[in-house]
């Protein structure tokens, strides 16, 4: 992180980060999958 921020951090930052990132990350992964299985549902039943 010091090397992006310019700043030195605690570890423990670095964590609330990385863990935030990745739910995020998570969420958009599921929003996509779920939106994906629904235009396909569209599809076949047309």
């Amino acid at each position: 992180m010091a090397t992006i921020t310019g700043e030195t951090v605690s570890a423990q930052t670095v964590s609330k980060l990385t863990r935030d990132l990745d739910q995020a990350v998570r969420d958009d992964y599921v929003y996509l999958f779920l939106d994906g299985l629904r235009r396909m549902t569209a599809v076949f039943s047309a």
